[in-house]
């Protein structure tokens, strides 16, 4: 292999690494990583209209966690996902149901 053929692989070698490194999902700038768990359990007794948001006024990204909390009992909030329905509101009404919302910090 001549010299021109070896700077050449070397080259190309070296941008698909540096294009590999800036994709690479596990990077601190790309990970989904929360500072925040929706925490959800059915709530009981009596409960103030003003405390309560419904589902539907949720984003869809905010929709996902909740149910993954309720599904759970805990979910991470991703970072692009604001909790502040859930410090607004301490519940939610979903399916005829209401059910506390807690955030808490990771």
């Amino acid at each position: 292999m001549d010299r021109v053929h070896l700077h050449v692989l070397v080259a190309g070698c070296l941008i698909v690494l540096a294009g590999c490194a800036a994709t690479n999902p596990l990077s601190p700038s790309n990970t989904q990583n929360s500072q925040y768990h929706l925490h959800v359990q059915q709530a009981d007794g009596n409960i103030s209209a003003d405390d309560v948001i419904q589902f539907d006024e949720l984003t869809p990204a905010q929709q996902r966690v909740f149910k993954d909390a309720l599904q759970k009992g805990i979910a991470d909030v991703p970072n692009n996902v604001s909790i502040d329905p859930w410090t607004h509101y301490r519940y939610v009404r979903y399916d005829n149901d209401t059910y506390v919302a807690v955030v808490s910090t990771a």
